[in-house]
């Protein structure tokens, strides 16, 4: 970095149109290092600095101040009032990153900063984005009573969407036509398609090579109209790439509804992968994996899942649709939660520790706990981390620090749900 030869004229941008310089001087190689920044925002900002001493509203510091790279940390509190242009959205997104330098939304605590919408109807979303607006980040907030949690419209790419909250909405995550190579992971998504609000599906995708890891998706309300994760396309130009859907929990589906259900137009996808999913149905005519007369070719592959109350991991609870040799490797069973509804970490003996398979899993749990920690992949959004050598360590990453604590803590408040945190096996989780 600023150690380059000055080459004014000659090569003004970086391999990815960064001006060059960003600093004293050229840097050295392809890319041009970039001094990101951080904005703050408030409930009650009203400032023009957005510091954290004195935070903007969060329309300003994301549509005014906010640029490529930068990052816009949420303090805690009830985000309930839409400020932009009187935009009928809580937080609009008017903003675009770019390769390598999205710009990032995050509560400055893990769920500290919570999107209230004023009602759960359909048009009123927690985060919206207009068309165009690619390379963001949305992490860590706490989105209720909205038509929908996160609502990207049309041809925004490269997003994000990660370790949030969403709930008591009517869709939890809905992405517009043509959204390419998104990431939706680590999310809790429950109490979805309320009534009234029209939407009725947890995570809801489209466009190309989407990626639906680690999250955990309950209790949707709305009885056979919605699916827990759904997508495809509605018309024109198919999807493309690889759509990814591994390692998420999802209980407590109602009468005909479905666990995962990809539509529409689906021939462009040169792979569709469902591995290592968890489906718990609360009754005997739930379906996981349904989309008709397409399965036919070896592009659909459904591996490694765990379905209880689920007769067959491709078709509906009478027949199969899917062609054997596209399937391999599902279980029938109860996969153990700790507690039914409410804590789907796994017990010790849960049969879908190490039985998932290692094509596609992510890296890391919905804790950030690392996969495998046994003989094999751990099937659905958790990883059971055993007995640790010191059971303060919560995380089992082999360290006692803060971020055990910080665990702990989350525990506590009700932001986080880990069996481990019982550092003292006394029953209860706390931080002695």
């Amino acid at each position: 970095i600023n150690k380059g030869y000055n080459l004014s004229g000659i090569v003004d941008t970086d391999i990815i149109g960064t001006a060059r310089p960003q600093g004293g001087a050229y840097d050295i190689g392809a890319y041009e290092y970039v001094f990101n920044t951080y904005y703050y925002a408030s409930p009650s900002g009203s400032g023009t600095t957005c510091s954290s001493v004195l935070p903007c509203s969060p329309n300003y510091a994301i549509n005014t101040k906010a640029s490529a790279g930068d990052t816009v940390l949420f303090k805690d509190g009830n985000y309930t009032t839409s400020t932009y242009s009187g935009i009928n959205q809580n937080i609009y997104i008017n903003k675009t990153g770019s390769e390598g330098r999205p710009i990032t939304l995050k509560s400055e605590n893990k769920w500290g900063a919570k999107i209230i919408c004023p009602n759960s109807q359909l048009y009123y979303n927690g985060f919206f984005a207009n068309s165009d607006k690619s390379y963001i980040n949305i992490e860590d907030f706490e989105i209720s009573n909205c038509g929908q949690g996160v609502y990207i419209n049309n041809n925004n790419d490269y997003w994000t969407i990660r370790g949030n909250k969403i709930h008591d909405s009517g869709q939890g995550i809905q992405l517009g036509t043509t959204i390419d190579y998104v990431t939706i992971d680590g999310n809790v998504i429950y109490n979805f398609g309320v009534a009234g609000s029209n939407q009725y599906h947890g995570i809801y995708w489209r466009g190309a090579s989407p990626t639906v890891i680690n999250n955990i998706v309950y209790n949707m309300t709305a009885g056979s109209l919605g699916a827990y994760i759904h997508g495809g396309n509605d018309s024109g130009t198919p999807p493309s790439g690889t759509l990814t859907i591994a390692n998420n929990t999802m209980y407590g589906l109602t009468n005909g509804s479905n666990m995962v259900r990809p539509y529409g137009v689906l021939t462009g996808f040169a792979a569709i992968n469902v591995y290592n999913n968890i489906a718990y149905a609360t009754n005997t005519t739930t379906k996981f994996f349904s989309i008709g007369s397409q399965l036919t070719d070896s592009r659909y592959s459904i591996k490694n899942n765990m379905l209880y109350n689920i007769t067959y991991p491709c078709g509906d609870n009478t027949s199969a649709h899917c062609a054997a040799a596209n399937i391999a490797g599902n279980i029938n069973s109860d996969p153990l939660f700790t507690a039914n509804g409410s804590d789907f970490t796994l017990k010790p003996t849960s049969p879908a520790i190490n039985r998932g398979i290692s094509t596609n899993a992510p890296a890391v749990d919905y804790l950030g706990v690392a996969r495998p920690q046994g003989s094999g992949y751990d099937i659905g959004a958790y990883e059971y981390a055993g007995a640790a050598s010191n059971s303060a360590d919560v995380n089992n990453d082999g360290f006692v620090n803060i971020q055990d604590i910080q665990i702990c803590v989350k525990v506590i408040t009700g932001a986080l749900t880990n069996s481990r945190a019982d550092v003292n096996g006394d029953g209860v989780k706390n931080i002695k």
